[in-house]
């Protein structure tokens, strides 16, 4: 038997790697086209999908695009948190204002959950991201650490139990000690459908305002100045930040107006005797 010498088998060898080589690039480069002319097909039909879907006629048979085609932008993204003690209606308030329910019973929130809502106000897209916060003391090393990134803090009383708008103070003093300096805050008095008032809202108007703070009272069950309340606090908020004519003198001033927009008429405060 005939062997080979040591050179041809080296030769033969290099072909052979050569040969592997060249149809393993072979493969990748065909991969690589298969894969790019299945992204460009795919993205033809996702086109033509959405065209057929959106692109409508007018009047004329001429093809238009639908509104629904332009997104808003979103100008600004602020977090919200919403504090008080136990049981004072924190989540009915916020599900009232997110999804406009509104549910009799309602389990404690275990320590924090969060909803998020695009409003807009003075010309401006803002993404609100608003946490809700458990009232018991036990989640209170929890929650503040959410109170960091705060730009707005709602903090909300039980009109008929006093001893939740006395503690108010601790509330502040967790936001004095863990919030941002520029926090807007609004004092809200939740469940004022309820008849047994026992808080006097002429006094807490009077704390709010000496405060700095914005004051409504509220209803979840009715919803009364639910949306007032994140309007104006908002409102606020973006009168604090520079706007772009501030950042950059070539840019055409625009302005937010001074004044803090209106109450909803249909959300009006009630009426109320001093009771204590």
């Amino acid at each position: 038997m005939r062997r080979s010498s040591p050179e041809k088998v080296k030769v033969r060898n290099g072909d052979v790697r050569r040969r592997r080589k060249s149809a393993e690039s072979t493969d990748i480069t065909d991969f690589d086209e298969q894969k790019r002319r299945f992204n460009e097909i795919q993205d033809m039909k996702m086109r033509k999908s959405i065209s057929e879907h959106y692109i409508t006629k007018d009047s004329s048979g001429n093809a238009t695009s639908s509104p629904l085609l332009f997104a808003p932008t979103i100008d600004y993204k602020l977090q919200f948190i919403i504090v008080g003690d136990r049981n004072v209606g924190k989540t009915c308030f916020l599900e009232r204002y997110t999804d406009n329910r509104f549910k009799e019973e309602l389990r404690s929130t275990v320590g924090i959950d969060f909803r998020i809502k695009t409003i807009s106000v003075a010309g401006h897209q803002v993404r609100l991201q608003i946490w809700d916060t458990a009232g018991q003391e036990r989640f209170n090393s929890i929650t503040t650490a959410y109170y960091r990134n705060a730009r707005g803090i709602v903090m909300v009383y039980d009109v008929t139990r006093p001893e939740t708008y006395r503690n108010l103070d601790k509330w502040l003093d967790l936001v004095k000690e863990y919030g941002r300096d520029d926090v807007e805050i609004a004092i809200v008095g939740n469940k004022a459908d309820l008849p047994d008032l026992q808080v006097n809202p002429h006094k807490a108007r009077h704390f709010a305002e000496q405060s700095g703070f914005l004051f409504y009272e509220t209803s979840a069950k009715e919803s009364l100045n639910i949306e007032t309340v994140f309007i104006n606090l908002v409102y606020k908020i973006l009168k604090q930040i520079p706007q772009p004519h501030e950042r950059n003198p070539r840019i055409r001033r625009k302005t937010i107006p001074s004044t803090i927009i209106d109450d909803n008429p249909h959300d009006k405060e009630p009426c109320r005797s001093a009771c204590c």
